[in-house]
């Protein structure tokens, strides 16, 4: 009887095993390797330096898979959109003439759609919709453009705000290469 029960005891202890490394195998594979982190930073239309800098393969970046990897990046994108957003409220109170007032409070209203933006992304990645998250995505990459139109009316240009602007349509590249080649099952681009 004792025989059995460490003969039952033993197999359960083999199976149980088997699946920590059946599961701890595909969680492993699941997440983004160096070489996806340099596939995707090498792709066209992607800035590649910064796309290397922001995807160091660090042991927090390494640990996720390519959702997780979004949401990083939605996550930096939504704060750098915060920042700039408080900084452009401030010089649309603050700056003296009227033209550029409504430039600045037209890129205002630009950041808070592009931070409506990231948090439909989010809800889009975490459902699985990975069409809201292009338009999503897209939508905040358009908005950026937008502002930066209109900032390049400004004398001086101010380069703070552009240089914002363009990072954060670097970073939703890299999401849209992300989802591209990772994410989606049925490609738009080729």
């Amino acid at each position: 009887m004792v025989a059995h029960v460490n003969k039952s005891f033993s197999l359960g202890l083999i199976v149980v095993l088997g699946l920590f490394v059946v599961s701890s195998y595909a969680r492993f594979s699941m997440m983004v390797t160096k070489d996806e982190i340099h596939a995707i930073c090498t792709k066209k239309g992607v800035n590649s330096s910064l796309c290397f800098e922001i995807l160091k393969p660090t042991p927090e970046i390494l640990t996720l898979d390519f959702s997780g990897l979004i949401k990083f990046l939605i996550n930096y994108e939504s704060r750098n959109v915060s920042d700039t957003l408080n900084q452009l409220k401030l010089f649309a109170e603050n700056t003296t003439s009227t033209d550029y007032r409504s430039t600045y409070r037209e890129c205002v209203e630009l950041y808070e759609m592009a931070v409506d933006d990231f948090d439909t992304s989010l809800k889009a990645l975490a459902a699985k919709d990975y069409d809201g998250l292009n338009l999503g995505i897209g939508a905040s990459l358009t908005e950026m453009d937008t502002c930066e139109d209109d900032l390049l009316t400004i004398n001086p240009l101010p380069h703070f705000f552009i240089k914002r602007g363009t990072l954060i349509k670097n970073l939703c590249s890299i999401n849209l290469v992300i989802l591209e080649c990772f994410l989606r099952e049925k490609k738009i681009l080729s």
